[in-house]
């Protein structure tokens, strides 16, 4: 894809995230290739991090006709998270992640199980800085 944004930019708004998250060095080492697949998907613009807010707004590649972009929170409540993973089992991964998308973005999980695995994919590289 074409690059709307520098690597430079790119790497600064994901560093600007995970510092306002306040994630630990140790974290951001183990999950380096969702870093990298942060950055560029800020480069192509595909993510969009509100500055004010620090929310990260995704623009959908293979929209549906009730979804066409999500915008996920920056901070997540234990109860909230709970709330949505409540009926998930534990080895379900594919279903937490999909539970963790509804919960940062407050959409049902039922449309976002309906996303293409393109777009859950990005929404991934999201989601996991919040298990």
């Amino acid at each position: 894809m074409t690059k709307l944004v520098s690597e430079k930019i790119a790497k600064e708004e994901v560093e600007a995230w995970l510092d306002a998250k306040k994630v630990r060095q140790s974290q951001r080492k183990n999950f380096e290739k969702a870093i990298i697949e942060l950055e560029d998907c800020i480069s192509e613009g595909l993510i969009v991090r509100v500055a004010d807010s620090n929310e990260l707004k995704v623009e959908l590649q293979f929209p549906t006709e009730a979804l066409k972009s999500l915008t996920l929170a920056p901070r997540l409540k234990a109860s909230e998270r709970a709330k949505f993973m409540k009926g998930t089992e534990a080895t379900d991964q594919d279903g937490r992640i999909l539970k963790m998308i509804s919960a940062l973005s407050g959409e049902n999980s039922a449309l976002i199980g309906q996303l293409d695995v393109e777009d859950v994919a990005v929404l991934t590289s999201i989601a996991i800085f919040f298990f």
